[in-house]
């Protein structure tokens, strides 16, 4: 980077990436820190969360198909009106009316905000299979609410959506592998958190920093020529100066 003035930078790409790489050391290391700090949050911090699913398939008379129609696939048109059927019975299963009677037959102690936000739903390849997915810190009772919903969803969309009836294709388990936190998620995203840290303290040390290393800065910053260069001198190449300055001396006074 190139400092004109002391407001003004000239930022050279090439030069960035040298800086970047000699600082590689200060990026891993800011991004092995937010890794450590990321992860650890997660494991302590957060709760663990499970999930069970239901699926149902719903059939409408007005978009049944054959099964020659099946065989030989669905048009979009009918995709379009199953996907809008679906979004139908979503609605229906958010209802209050709906969760109340899934939490009353379930028996748990959970409100209707609890129990939606626990809820979440889609259709399944653009189909009239859908699939209810209830995520929980206890997967027995994310098991429970979703074998509910399957048992009560059915008949309360055929007793709202004339001519419709609703059947189990898959119903719900306990699953005792957790889906939130997701640690290798975190992972990524604490370590790219953490590169792009070590790369912005890098870059802006490098750009706040007054002190001269070389005559090349000088060059480049001021349009102006080096007159002279005091030398950088070690304890050690200091030392044996002196002494052979020393030397030198005693060497003159003796031949005087």
């Amino acid at each position: 980077m190139k400092v004109n003035s002391p407001d003004s930078y000239d930022f050279d790409i090439i030069q960035i990436a040298k800086l970047l790489l000699r600082k590689a050391w200060m990026i891993a290391l800011c991004a092995v820190l937010a890794v450590v700090i990321g992860i650890s949050c997660a494991f302590f911090f957060v709760t663990p969360k499970y999930s069970s699913s239901v699926m149902l398939y719903v059939n409408n008379r007005s978009t049944s198909a054959s099964v020659e129609k099946i065989a030989a696939g669905l048009s979009s048109s009918d995709l379009s009106v199953a996907q809008s059927l679906v979004d139908t019975y979503i609605v229906i299963l958010r209802t209050r009316t709906t969760l109340n009677e899934v939490i009353k037959k379930a028996g748990v102690d959970l409100s209707y905000e609890q129990v939606n936000e626990m809820i979440s739903a889609e259709s399944v390849n653009s189909t009239e299979v859908f699939s209810i997915t209830v995520t929980s810190e206890n997967p027995e009772t994310a098991q429970l609410l979703a074998k509910t919903i399957g048992e009560v969803l059915p008949a309360k969309i055929s007793s709202i959506v004339v001519g419709t009836s609703a059947k189990l294709v898959d119903n719900a388990i306990v699953n005792k592998k957790q889906v939130s936190p997701n640690y290798i998620i975190c992972f990524i995203i604490c370590f790219m958190a953490g590169a792009v840290l070590g790369c912005a303290i890098v870059i802006i040390r490098d750009i706040t920093d007054d002190v001269i290393h070389s005559e090349d800065y000088l060059l480049q910053t001021f349009d102006a020529p080096v007159l002279a260069v005091i030398p950088n001198l070690s304890a050690e190449s200091a030392s044996s100066y002196m002494r052979r300055y020393a030397t030198n001396s005693d060497d003159g006074k003796e031949n005087v």
